[in-house]
């Protein structure tokens, strides 16, 4: 991965890119290709996004079967803490949990120290404790409204499609409307944080892993091979995440979880984004 130093000033440099914001880029590339010729399907070949006839092996390569490749693709990352998601996605794995310096956390000195002490009876009863319980809380807040406003538009778009309004294509390119959406969010800017979430980026989102689902949630109205695989798919990634969220609340804070820090953040998602003032940034 490329230092994020110049090395003639020893200042950062924003614009040193790194191996997941290049592959983030080349996603918002295939993503939007794919978008715009769903566009173009629906509006000279609509058939085309029927995923009734055109997804399975005798297809063949068309754009139904393209669409479902790139998002299973894109779940499969999920599956395991590698390097070719963000940090944002990979924070609920226990590998990639680092705890600050023991001594701010316990008062005590200890060179080898994994997350297993915050099942500890000592940390329980520690401020820290309660500290982690509030940002869960704020966390989980955040969460409960992008589910209504989620859920509430949703049940209009299902709702124009069963009153004939809209047609199955139109709920085919919903669907690669959020695909879209979802590295717009990343790369770009994001209503979800800046409305909802109020968190500091993308590395620190409490719902990073919603993504699936949300991408989904068109398909759920249209029952088929097509939307059946790749909900069931999203809805596995988002029960997991939701447990391992309760279970270990402390690998999605930066507080308690190093490397969901700025100062060592190496993937700078954010660098189009427009960043917070330093003084309002957590630490």
């Amino acid at each position: 991965m490329i230092d994020s130093e110049n090395k003639s000033t020893g200042k950062p440099n924003p614009w040193n890119l790194s191996r997941v914001f290049n592959i983030y880029v080349v996603e918002l590339a295939l993503k939007s290709a794919l978008f715009a010729a769903g566009v173009g399907a629906y509006l000279w070949a609509p058939d085309k996004l029927n995923v009734h006839t055109q997804f399975g092996w005798s297809a063949g390569i068309s754009l139904i079967n393209i669409m479902w490749i790139l998002i299973f693709l894109t779940m499969v990352q999920k599956f395991f803490p590698q390097a070719v998601t963000s940090i944002g996605s990979r924070k609920q794995f226990k590998e990639l949990f680092h705890l600050p310096p023991v001594e701010k956390f316990l008062g005590k000195d200890l060179a080898d120290l994994s997350d297993d002490v915050f099942s500890t009876d000592f940390f329980k009863g520690s401020d820290n404790y309660k500290v982690l319980l509030e940002e869960k809380s704020a966390l989980n807040k955040g969460a409960l409204l992008v589910l209504l406003a989620w859920a509430g538009l949703n049940v209009v778009i299902g709702a124009l499609y069963f009153k004939g309004v809209i047609d199955q294509s139109m709920l085919i390119l919903v669907s690669m409307f959020y695909f879209l959406s979802d590295m717009i969010c990343v790369l770009i800017y994001c209503p979800f944080q800046e409305l909802f979430m109020k968190n500091r980026c993308c590395v620190t989102c409490r719902i990073f892993n919603w993504d699936s689902m949300m991408i989904c949630t068109p398909l759920l109205f249209i029952p088929s091979w097509f939307s059946l695989t790749l909900c069931s798919f999203a809805l596995f990634l988002l029960i997991r995440w939701e447990i391992v969220f309760n279970r270990h609340p402390e690998r999605f804070s930066e507080r308690f979880n190093l490397n969901l820090r700025c100062a060592g953040c190496k993937e700078k998602l954010c660098r189009m984004k427009e960043s917070l003032p330093a003084d309002k940034n957590p630490r």
